[in-house]
This record gives C-alpha cells, sequence and structure tokens, in this order.
C-alpha cells in the first residue's frame, strides 16, 4: 500500500473521511469534500465527513463526475481508497439520469412524465416496490407520476438507490425586476456580492436550466447567506416568498433586501403574527404558515403558498 503520511485525508470502507483541520491544504480539501460529502462533526484538529447516496446525488446533479472525486481523493489521502467507496462513487454518479423526470406532454399542470435510459430500467423501477404506489400507467405505453409526489418519489428512488435527474421545471410565477444595488442604501458605501455568494447563487442557478432553481445552499456562520437568496431573486426576477424562523430574521431579511437592491417599501411586506402584508416580495415565518386553532384544525395561513403566483420560495 502506497503510505503518503503528509497528506491531509484518511477514507474509510464505510463512507467516512477524516480530514485534519490543522493541514496546511485544510481549506483546499474541505471546499472539495462540500461538493459530495456530508460535515458530520468538526473538533479542533479532526473534522469528520461522510459520503452518502444524497451527498453523491447532489454531487451529480451539479455536474461533477466520478473520475473527478475519485481522482482527488487519491490526490489528499493518506492511504490508497478502499475499492467499496471507488465502488460507492462510480455506481451512484453512474446511474444519475437514468431516471429523469420531464413535464409532461398533455397535463402538466397534475402530471409528470418519467423518462427512463432504457427498458430494462423501466422495468426495474416501475415494478420497485418502494416505487410502484408512486408509478401511474401513463399514455402510449409511458409512465408518470403525480405532481404532488415529486419529493416523495425523488426521496423513495434514492433508498432504491436510483439518484433522479429532476427536469420538469417549475411554475414561472409573475414578474418582478429584483436590481441589485451598487451602493447601500443606509451608507453609501459600494455593495457587490462577493465571489463566493456569487458562485454559491449561479451554482443554485445553473443558467435557467430546468435542472436549476432549486436545492441548498451551505456556507458558514457569517457567511453571508441572506445576500445569497437577494442575489438568487435577482437571477431570477420573480414574485418572491421568504420563509424565515423568527420576526427577527424576518426583519433582518426585510431591511437586507430594501438596503441592497432598488425594491421599495411598496415591493416588501411581512406575513408574521404581528402583520399580514401580502407583496411582490413576502417574508414570513414558519410558525405562522403552520399556525391552527387546534390539533383538528386546518392550517388557516397555509392559502399564503396557493393563491400568489410566486416565482421563488
Amino acid at each position: 500500500m502506497n503510505v503518503r503520511p503528509n497528506n491531509p485525508l484518511i477514507v474509510q470502507s464505510d463512507g467516512k473521511i477524516l480530514l485534519e483541520a490543522k493541514h496546511a491544504k485544510y481549506e483546499e480539501v474541505r471546499d472539495f469534500l462540500s461538493y459530495f460529502s456530508e460535515l458530520e462533526s468538526s473538533p479542533e484538529l479532526l473534522h469528520t465527513y461522510r459520503i452518502t447516496p444524497l451527498s453523491l446525488w447532489n454531487a451529480a446533479s451539479s455536474g461533477m463526475e466520478s473520475k473527478v472525486i475519485i481522482d482527488n481523493l487519491q490526490t489528499y489521502s493518506k492511504f490508497g481508497l478502499p475499492k467499496e467507496i471507488i465502488e460507492e462513487i462510480e455506481d451512484m454518479l453512474g446511474r444519475y439520469g437514468l431516471v429523469q423526470l420531464v413535464p409532461h406532454p398533455t397535463n402538466p399542470k397534475e402530471k409528470i412524465r418519467l423518462r427512463f435510459e432504457t427498458a430494462f430500467v423501466a422495468k426495474l423501477v416501475t415494478e420497485d416496490p418502494r416505487l410502484r404506489s408512486n408509478v401511474l400507467a401513463d399514455d402510449n405505453n409511458n409512465w408518470c407520476i403525480l405532481k404532488g409526489h415529486r419529493g416523495l418519489f425523488k426521496q423513495r428512488a434514492l433508498l432504491s438507490r436510483w439518484p433522479v435527474q429532476d427536469l420538469a421545471g417549475f411554475v414561472d410565477g409573475d414578474h418582478l425586476d429584483v436590481t441589485l444595488r451598487t451602493e447601500l442604501k443606509s451608507n453609501g458605501k459600494p455593495f457587490a456580492p462577493r465571489d463566493y455568494q456569487q458562485e454559491a447563487a449561479d451554482r443554485w442557478f445553473q443558467e435557467g436550466k430546468p435542472s436549476g432553481g432549486c436545492g441548498v445552499v451551505v456556507l458558514a456562520c457569517g457567511a453571508g447567506k441572506t445576500i445569497v437568496g437577494i442575489t438568487a431573486m435577482n437571477l431570477v426576477n420573480r414574485k418572491t416568498l421568504i420563509l424565515a424562523t423568527n420576526q427577527a430574521s424576518v426583519n433582518q431579511w426585510i431591511r437586507e433586501i430594501l438596503d441592497k437592491t432598488e425594491l421599495t417599501a411598496d415591493d416588501v411586506g411581512a406575513y408574521t403574527g404581528e402583520s399580514k402584508e401580502i407583496k411582490s416580495i413576502t417574508v414570513a415565518t414558519y410558525q405562522i404558515l403552520t399556525w391552527r386553532r387546534s390539533k383538528n384544525a386546518v392550517f388557516e395561513h397555509l392559502h399564503l403558498f396557493e393563491e400568489e403566483n410566486w416565482g421563488l420560495v
């Protein structure tokens, strides 16, 4: 076995990756790991990551190739890679796109068409016990799912090792010009998203392709995720609903939007326990949307999702 003790990584056969936090290449390797693995713990000296089917699905959907992941892991690792890890990476990324979700040609409001790479893949998926209840026979010997089962189907498909490529797209929503300021309204200082903030928003948006416009952006505390969100609004230019954790976070979002974009107070409203404004940009709390008078009562504010033509949530 080729041992390189000066390298920063140890990759285990169970998918766990150990990274030396004091190594000279720590930041370089950390950024690389973030594309295809999940951070589990970060004590002072040794950070633990794990490769999972979900993290590899995310990597595939962002355009990463298995060879790039494997080659870089081998470059940074103290020891040779376990064959189980190589096989897992190649298998999961090789399966990405074998099952696709695409717009339904005749009933896009209620259904999403399933597209399979081969008839054999179609047989495996449609006969899978986990997926059978979601997959419906469609016209012309095709298959589909109900639009409301989109997330559930993708979750269940991943459990059966089918990382679905979702090309079904989203509702366009009402147009809204969201122009970023070049100077902050509050103090006149120059403003532009930092390079990593712009990159995060661009990776999420994917140039407006059907595979873009959804997902999770993970950044460290204080890295400016609100600015990433505002940059995403600028890329989409659509009526937007923002969900925040509490009233303080709602206030922060509104303050940041008015400070960093050309939008005015007439465009931005708060939908919380204290006020019920619905505007082109509406910032609400999770609590208000899930509030109900009793355990068996209806959720009185969920109508906010359906009654407005949001293009971004």
